[in-house]
């Protein structure tokens, strides 16, 4: 679970990277800076790495990143209001900035064609303007957070395994290929096996070695946070 969180924002991370390699001048002082607002949105329900993704392709578009995360937060009261994913939401103000405002429709906002995209985001933002601050008041946004953050959680714990992981396969997947060569003949592939037994029972011992860890932190954080924060949530509801 960890892992796979870790390679999920380690391929998003990636795109963030690409976007901002297009952008003529732009400074470490930039990308830090929409990296630190991308971590805070964990801290209001979203996801980091939509939300880095966004604000570089509104910063491509803007050259301003004090603008793009303006943009975001509208983004986001958006993504609240209309109960859409924050991609889709930042994917609609590109749109609006396109002065493509119909698009709003969809999701039941009208806006008049005759705005100018300019026009039509501060309309939008009059529509929809601290949707997510309100709801994170709630307990159902309460959850959102925790959900946010857990996500987070799990891919750092991912982000430590990876190097390991990686290592043992790069030094494995060698080895696999000359059994595969070797083992062409299914006599020698059960002969070998045989043979290997406690090989093979090392190497199973070392792969479940790499995951402990990760089960641990994983049975840790449940056992002291999510299955608490559950229970409180159980109790106010009933």
């Amino acid at each position: 679970m960890a892992v796979k969180a870790a390679m999920g924002a380690e391929k998003e991370m990636a795109k963030f990277e690409a976007t901002m390699r297009t952008i003529p001048g732009v400074t470490d002082e930039a990308r830090k800076a929409i990296l630190a607002r991308a971590a805070a949105a964990t801290k209001m329900g979203f996801d980091d790495e939509d939300a880095a993704n966004i604000m570089a392709k509104l910063y491509q578009r803007t050259g301003d990143v004090t603008k793009s995360m303006e943009l975001l937060a509208l983004a986001q009261d958006l993504s609240t209001a209309k109960g859409i994913d924050l991609a889709d939401a930042g994917q609609m103000i590109a749109l609006v900035m396109s002065g493509n405002a119909r698009a709003l429709r969809e999701y039941g906002i009208e806006i008049s064609d005759t705005l100018s995209p300019m026009e039509a985001l501060e309309e939008l933002q009059k529509r929809v303007a601290g949707q997510t601050d309100a709801f994170n008041k709630t307990l159902e946004g309460q959850m959102t957070i925790l959900k946010a953050t857990w996500g987070q959680l799990m891919e750092t714990v991912g982000e430590k395994l990876i190097p390991m992981i990686t290592k043992f396969l790069e030094t494995m997947i060698p080895v696999v290929e000359k059994i595969i060569e070797w083992a062409s003949d299914t006599q020698n592939l059960v002969k070998w096996l045989k043979e290997h037994q406690t090989i093979l029972i090392i190497i199973a011992g070392a792969i479940t070695g790499l995951l402990m860890p990760a089960m641990i932190s994983f049975a840790i954080t449940l056992t002291t946070t999510v299955i608490p924060a559950l229970l409180a949530a159980d109790g106010l509801l009933s």
